[in-house]
């Protein structure tokens, strides 16, 4: 039980005694379990909203296997693969 990763408690409507979020917050969602968006008011001017997403934290376990994950692909080309719509037309024709 140790290894298990913390969960993130689920969203309270904004008019809720118990919200420990701030009062800029303006909506929460739950968008799969343990994993909490939210909407709060920017104090910056210019800008409106914030999203934020909070995930709970990853177990040793998981956060071994995303290094793992993370060494195998380091090395992969970033450049987008090519699909019909972006090889050149002559290659098509030889």
């Amino acid at each position: 039980m140790a290894d298990e990763p913390p969960t993130v408690p689920a969203p309270e409507p904004p008019d809720a005694p118990d919200a420990w979020y701030a009062p800029g917050v303006r909506a929460q969602y739950e968008v799969r379990p343990g994993v909490v968006v939210t909407i709060r008011e920017r104090e910056q001017p210019g800008t409106e909203f914030e999203y934020a997403v909070r995930e709970p934290s990853l177990s040793a376990t998981g956060a071994a296997g995303l290094d793992r994950l993370r060494d195998y692909f380091a090395d992969a080309p970033l450049d987008r693969p090519l699909t019909r719509e972006d090889v050149d037309p002559t290659a098509s024709t030889q």
